[in-house]
């Protein structure tokens, strides 16, 4: 690792597994080398902590199934440098993947977004509103979206 330019960190979303695992990379990366985080919900401010150097530190949220899907959420710390920022975007370019830029807020874009939606989705069978089905039907066609958000909870995963 001490001869990486880049290294992307993909642990569970456990804060201080992630704090640890920095911390290490920290110790161990070239001075100049872009520590990145797949952190899928958790702030970016709260991993720097355990970051010698967060100017270099970003985050980089690949979405699954990775090969399938081309968004990547490029998070940039207030402290993330503009070369570190720009170096990370063209190298999701690089690997055909679309980047996208976003401060370090909770979720960042589409988790924000998308966990309120299945959420609501959840709680309309809960109160008896809509079947699964209808909900489903309802969003792929008067919304326009390729999966119902019921299918699409169940699709990414419930119980991670």
């Amino acid at each position: 690792l001490a001869e990486c330019d880049v290294i992307i960190e993909a642990a569970t979303e456990n804060l201080e597994a992630k704090r640890g695992i920095f911390k290490q990379l920290s110790e161990i990366a070239a001075p100049d080398a872009i520590l990145a985080s797949n952190t899928s919900s958790l702030l970016l401010s709260d991993i720097s902590a355990s970051v010698k150097d967060p100017s270099r530190l970003v985050g980089l949220h690949f979405f699954n199934p990775v090969q399938m899907m081309p968004l990547v959420e490029v998070i940039s710390l207030k402290t993330t440098t503009p070369e570190v920022t720009k170096t990370i975007t063209d190298y999701v370019k690089g690997i055909k993947k679309t980047p996208v830029n976003c401060g370090d807020t909770p979720g960042f874009i589409v988790n924000r977004l998308l966990v309120p939606y299945l959420a609501e989705a959840m709680a309309m069978v809960d109160r008896g509103d809509a079947e699964v089905e209808a909900i489903d039907v309802a969003m792929k066609l008067g919304a326009g979206v390729p999966m119902g958000p019921l299918y699409l909870a169940d699709y990414i995963g419930l119980d991670t």
